[in-house]
């Protein structure tokens, strides 16, 4: 039995979670993600979660989303939500676009500790030196 070869349609999951769908939003998160997946040819499948988990009448919205990409060997996993050292995202298209950097960022990290192009330190020499007359 042969493998079966996935499409980029097919390698993206995109969900929302306590709020409706929006295909205008949705088309935005494929787009980066398809344009992600053709620069990181090594990525598996992705998932990605945008939610709207704390609505109240008297505070903001603020976005999440959460993103699960699964690579060979591992799986890595972005988180953004509001918090005390992260702005509050009260726009869709910001936690999009700030996740979207921290994926490329950690793809990276990836892709240079896969390929062992981390840099390695020389070590330290030991030893005396002769003493000049």
């Amino acid at each position: 039995m042969q493998a079966r070869i996935l499409t980029l349609e097919e390698m993206i999951h995109i969900t929302f979670h306590q709020l409706d769908h929006s295909p205008k939003l949705d088309r935005k998160i494929r787009m980066k993600a398809e344009k992600m997946l053709r620069a990181h040819p090594f990525i598996l499948h992705c998932r990605i979660v945008v939610s709207l988990p704390h609505r109240h009448k008297l505070r903001r919205n603020l976005f999440e989303i959460r993103m699960d990409i699964k690579v060979p060997g591992t799986e890595i996993v972005i988180n953004k939500q509001p918090g005390i050292k992260e702005r509050p995202h009260e726009d869709p298209y910001v936690v999009i676009n700030d996740a979207f950097k921290a994926a490329e960022h950690l793809l990276e990290k990836y892709k240079e500790k896969r390929h062992h192009m981390v840099k390695l330190h020389d070590p330290h020499l030991y030893g005396k030196l002769p003493k000049a007359d």
